[in-house]
């Protein structure tokens, strides 16, 4: 049963429709931090999967930046790692040993996605993993 909150703006990949596009710069920064962050973590509490809040993404990304879809898109490559791990090879061209390349976070940083609305069963991934294919393969081309 979905619920409709009254969530600030910040919030929005909590509500159904899209998800803004984001500069890759401030993705790739907020990825960054979210890395050091774990591997801090795991010197004292192995094992452990590790989040990020707003505030702490909010110190990374540019004056303006939609924080929370920079922190939802990031979650998005956090999820690509571990079906990554789970399969025993990269989910997709452009992540290597679970780390992104420029072209990963172009392509994320713009790629169509929509939010998730608690309470309501999703079923796959919240955008389209062949567009997600295509938009790595076109950044991969460009550089």
């Amino acid at each position: 049963m979905a619920t409709d909150f009254n969530l600030p703006e910040e919030f929005s990949f909590m509500k159904d429709g899209p998800i803004p596009a984001v500069d890759p710069a401030d993705l790739k920064s907020a990825w960054a931090m979210s890395e050091e962050l774990k591997k801090d973590l795991a010197k004292v509490i192995p094992n452990q999967h590790v989040g990020i809040s707003f505030d702490c993404c909010k110190r990374v990304c540019s004056p303006g930046a939609d924080v929370g879809a920079v922190w939802y898109r990031v979650s998005m490559i956090g999820l690509l790692q571990m079906m990554s791990k789970e399969a025993g090879e990269p989910a997709l061209s452009g992540l290597t040993d679970g780390k992104p390349s420029d072209a990963v976070f172009k392509a994320l940083a713009t790629l169509p996605m929509t939010g998730m609305n608690p309470g309501v069963a999703h079923d796959g991934l919240p955008f389209d993993p062949e567009e997600l294919v295509r938009l790595i393969k076109e950044a991969e081309s460009a550089t």
